[in-house]
C-alpha cells in the first residue's frame, strides 16, 4: 500500500531546496520562462495573421517544457541548468516531458467532449436551450472540473519521472499517487492560491499603469520565476512518492 504523503515535509524540502538552489534553478528557467510568457502576450494583444498566431500557440508547450525540465532535474539529480545552454537544450527528456505533458493536456478537452456528446445525445432538441441555464448543469459543471482537476493530478507524476528519464506511463503515475491523489490536489491548490494572492499584490502595486502590454509582460515572467518554487514542490512530491511506492507483486 502506497503511504500517505506528507505534505508538510514536500513544502519544508522544497523551501530547504529553494534556499539552497534557489538562485541556479532561476536561471535555469529564465529564458524558457521570458519566452513563454512573450509568446502568450504577443498572442493576446497583438492582431496577427492566423498561421502566426497558431504558430504562437502550439510553441508555448515547447517553451513550457524548456522552463520545467531543467529546474525539475536540478531538484531530483542536481544537474544544473546553466550546463544545458541556458535551459534551451532539447533532448530525449524534454521530448519524454511534452509528449506526457500532452497527455494530461488533453484530459479536459476529451472529457469536455465525451460530455457534451451524451449530453447532445440525452437532452431533447428543444429542452437544450432551457436545460443550460439550470442551477443543475451549474453544479455537474463544477463536478467536471473537478473531475478533470483530480484526473490531472493523479496523472502529474508523469512529468518529473519523464524529466529524468524514469518510467513515465499513465498507470505509473495513477499508482504513485495512489491513496494520495486528494493530498496532492490539496498542495496544488494552496500553491495555485498563494500565487494568486502574489499575482494580485502586484497588479495591485502596479494598478495605475496595468493596461500596459509591457507592464503585463513583466508580470507573468515575476510570475513565471515564482512558479519555480511551484515546479521544485511537484519534484519533490515525485521524490517522496517514488521512494516510498511500494515493490510490485
Amino acid at each position: 500500500m502506497q503511504s500517505r504523503l506528507d505534505i508538510t515535509g514536500v513544502l519544508t524540502d522544497t523551501v530547504t531546496i529553494i534556499q539552497n538552489r534557489g538562485a541556479a534553478l532561476v536561471r535555469s528557467a529564465m529564458l524558457p520562462a521570458m519566452l513563454l510568457v512573450t509568446a502568450n502576450q504577443l498572442s493576446i494583444h497583438l492582431k496577427l495573421s492566423p498561421l502566426i498566431d497558431a504558430a504562437l500557440v502550439f510553441s508555448m508547450p515547447v517553451w513550457f517544457t524548456l522552463y520545467m525540465v531543467p529546474v525539475m532535474r536540478g531538484v531530483l539529480i542536481n544537474e544544473e541548468g546553466i550546463g544545458r545552454k541556458w535551459g534551451l537544450h532539447w533532448g530525449w527528456d524534454e521530448t519524454r516531458f511534452l509528449l506526457r505533458y500532452l497527455i494530461i493536456s488533453a484530459v479536459p478537452l476529451v472529457t469536455f467532449l465525451v460530455l457534451l456528446a451524451f449530453a447532445l445525445w440525452l437532452i431533447p432538441p428543444d429542452m437544450r436551450e432551457s436545460a443550460t441555464e439550470h442551477w443543475g448543469m451549474r453544479v455537474l459543471g463544477v463536478l467536471n472540473m473537478t473531475f478533470i482537476f483530480y484526473v490531472a493530478v493523479r496523472l502529474s507524476m508523469m512529468l518529473p519521472a519523464a524529466a529524468i528519464g524514469d518510467q513515465a506511463n499513465p498507470s505509473q503515475s495513477w499508482r504513485l499517487t495512489r491513496h494520495n491523489g486528494w493530498r496532492l490536489m490539496g498542495l496544488y491548490v494552496l500553491i495555485m492560491l498563494v500565487f494568486a494572492v502574489l499575482t494580485l499584490l502586484l497588479s495591485l502595486v502596479l494598478l495605475p499603469i496595468l493596461e500596459h502590454p509591457a507592464v503585463r509582460w513583466i508580470i507573468g515572467v515575476i510570475n513565471a520565476i515564482f512558479g519555480v518554487v511551484g515546479v521544485a514542490a511537484i519534484a519533490t512530491a515525485y521524490r517522496k512518492l517514488s521512494v516510498n511506492e511500494p515493490a510490485k507483486e
